[in-house]
């Protein structure tokens, strides 16, 4: 099983979708909200130092900035090779 991580906050509508797509295709995921955590933002650019807004998922080794399926579709296949 792929870990999937969605860094988020609850009132956007790109992070919502980011999330109903996986949930739509089965895929697990942990949700970090980084709108009201210090400790999670700092999470978030640790992982994704390039990151300016939500969503960003990191699929594996994989960070994707924003929600473009083609390349979930594609970083999930490969983190599953």
């Amino acid at each position: 099983m792929t870990d999937v991580t969605v860094y988020s906050m609850p009132t956007c509508p790109v992070c919502k979708g980011v999330k109903a797509y996986l949930e739509e295709r089965g895929v697990a995921y942990r949700d970090v909200d980084v709108s009201g955590s210090a400790e999670a933002f700092d999470e978030l650019r640790r992982a994704a130092p390039e990151a300016r807004s939500a969503p960003v998922l990191v699929i594996g080794k994989t960070v994707l900035l924003g929600f473009d399926p083609r390349r979930i579709e594609a970083a999930l296949a490969e983190a599953d090779a």
